[in-house]
């Protein structure tokens, strides 16, 4: 039987986070890491970009610089998000095989990843499936994004990210979105294409007149802040669409190893 390790953090910075992942995934393959999961959340509030975007076309640096927003860029693929305390990060760090690359497997990858995900929302009482264009939705409604990648090593890397709520005028004002203003009825479109654990659970403020009222404070600000800490070099390897994650520096969170396979 596999024994898996099991690691927690909260409030961490998104270079450590990312960095804590890549970590993980590097050392799977020489052994030096058992299989982890790992469950951590960000500190209020960081800009992550996909392995393969700009970062000046999909993030206002102008916004995170004025806000304090910490700008970095993730081994895997995907779109640019928005993280903090009120969104989960989950990785899980195992050794890859070389047919773990073809395509047909990777989709079977995304499949077994995501089904621990959508057995732990159904234990919420919350039924979300896999769609795949790599989310989990709700009701057509997006609550979490998925992504995979390779280490050079040959480890394998999942991400997740989920919505247990979600700030959407924070993350319009921060994020390139084809609206050429941030309106209430943007607020409201973009509200409706997104869910989150909260709302599903009956106590959401995602596209709520909170929401509005951030927006309108956020509107109001004009003085700078702290610059963004932007870290968006790209990682060396090979991902499911062509990357690999570099590996980063060793992650020291809380852990304790458990027998078994991860829900």
């Amino acid at each position: 039987m596999t024994s898996w390790r099991y690691l927690a953090d909260d409030g961490v910075t998104a270079s450590f986070g990312l960095a804590a992942d890549e970590a993980l995934a590097a050392r799977q393959t020489a052994g030096a890491s058992p299989p982890t999961v790992r469950l951590y959340t960000y500190r209020s509030h960081c800009a992550l970009v996909g392995r393969f975007q700009r970062v000046a076309s999909e993030v206002r640096l102008d916004a995170c610089r004025a806000r304090g927003i910490a700008v970095n860029r993730r081994p895997t693929g995907g779109g640019a998000i928005l993280m903090g305390g009120d969104q989960l990060g989950v990785a899980i760090a195992v050794p890859g095989r070389g047919r773990d690359r073809s395509w047909d497997r990777v989709r079977e990858l995304f499949l077994r990843f995501a089904a621990g995900l959508v057995d732990a929302l159904a234990r919420l009482g919350i039924a979300a499936e896999y769609r795949r264009k790599n989310d989990l939705e709700v009701g057509g409604r997006k609550i979490a994004g998925l992504g995979l990648c390779f280490d050079r090593a040959g480890g394998l890397l999942f991400h997740a990210s989920l919505l247990v709520d979600l700030d959407v005028p924070l993350m319009l004002s921060v994020l390139r979105t084809p609206f050429a203003k941030i309106s209430d009825k943007e607020i409201a479109t973009v509200a409706e294409r997104v869910t989150t654990v909260r709302r599903e659970r009956g106590r959401a403020r995602c596209g709520t007149s909170s929401a509005r009222a951030t927006h309108a404070r956020s509107a109001s600000a004009s003085s700078p802040g702290r610059s963004p800490t932007t870290n968006t070099r790209r990682s060396r390897g090979s991902s499911a669409n062509g990357t690999r994650p570099r590996p980063g520096s060793s992650a020291s969170p809380r852990s304790r190893t458990r027998p078994g396979r991860p829900a």
